[in-house]
């Protein structure tokens, strides 16, 4: 599913204009940058928990010309999907 058509069905399903659904993505897409870059943790219980974790830097080989280049310190996604949701879609799928 592209974004277009999450953010059409997320608009249906709770009954608001595709605007409002737009502009609330946008700001869920913002506290989750501003949780990332300040190390926290957002945990949404029963759905999913979103995180920003700290790589050091590290080396790494250009495959195509072989240089080795310089990968900077950098803060990393991690999100992992909640074990409930996880049993749930199991369930669906397996019937």
């Amino acid at each position: 599913m592209k974004k277009e058509q999450f953010i059409a069905r997320v608009a249906e399903v709770s009954g608001k204009t595709k605007k409002e659904t737009v502009e609330f993505e946008k700001a869920f897409e913002q506290v989750i940058a501003e949780i990332m870059e300040t190390g926290d943790k957002l945990v949404l219980t029963g759905f999913l928990t979103v995180e920003g974790v700290e790589v050091e830097a590290s080396k790494a080989r250009n495959p195509k010309t072989g240089e080795e280049i310089e990968v900077p310190a950098h803060v990393k996604a991690k999100a992992k999907v909640a074990d409930s949701l996880r049993k749930a879609i199991k369930e669906k799928t397996a019937k």
